[in-house]
């Protein structure tokens, strides 16, 4: 498959390099999904620019994206193939395997249906930006009656925020 990754930390135009890598495999409780949309969170930059140690040698970043699901492991319902899909924390949580690809595998948890009319450029907004304003917005219950401050409301997060509370 056609990747982009990092065998060491540092600025992206000297640090990235594009190339083929083995297409991955879905393993136990995984679903394959076959890329069309990769999403940049400024986490994924702080990563890639040191600012948390490299887990592995060898990183394809970014956490978020959407695509179909082409393949299923073990344990995996195979009504999951040809699904549409938006995913979070692809390169997280001790994974080197970001969505910077044509595929990622990675847990069932971490894809969530698309719907056919949310482009896949959009649902790879969804991953970390949604989440977290969603749990900003809603942490303390519910908001309808209520005055929320916004602040940052032309970021993803902030974007997202307003959204949700409105």
């Amino acid at each position: 498959m056609r990747a982009v990754w990092y065998d060491r930390q540092g600025p992206a135009d000297e640090v990235l390099m594009t190339g083929e890598l083995p297409t991955p495999e879905p393993r136990l409780g995984e679903v394959r999904v076959r890329l069309e949309a990769s999403g940049v969170n400024p986490s994924d930059t702080y990563r890639r620019r040191g600012a948390v140690p490299a887990e592995y040698p060898r990183v394809i970043p970014n956490s978020d994206g959407a695509g179909v699901i082409d393949a299923v492991g073990e344990g995996v319902d195979k009504a999951w193939v040809g699904r549409r899909v938006w995913l979070f924390n692809g390169q997280r949580n001790g994974r080197w395997m970001g969505t910077a690809a044509e595929y990622i595998s990675l847990d069932v948890s971490l894809v969530r249906e698309l719907p056919d009319h949310v482009s896949f450029a959009e649902g790879a907004t969804l991953g970390i930006p949604g989440l977290t304003a969603h749990g900003c917005v809603f942490a303390f219950g519910p908001v309808q009656g209520r005055t929320l401050l916004v602040t940052g409301g032309a970021g993803a997060v902030g974007h997202y925020d307003v959204q949700l509370a409105a």
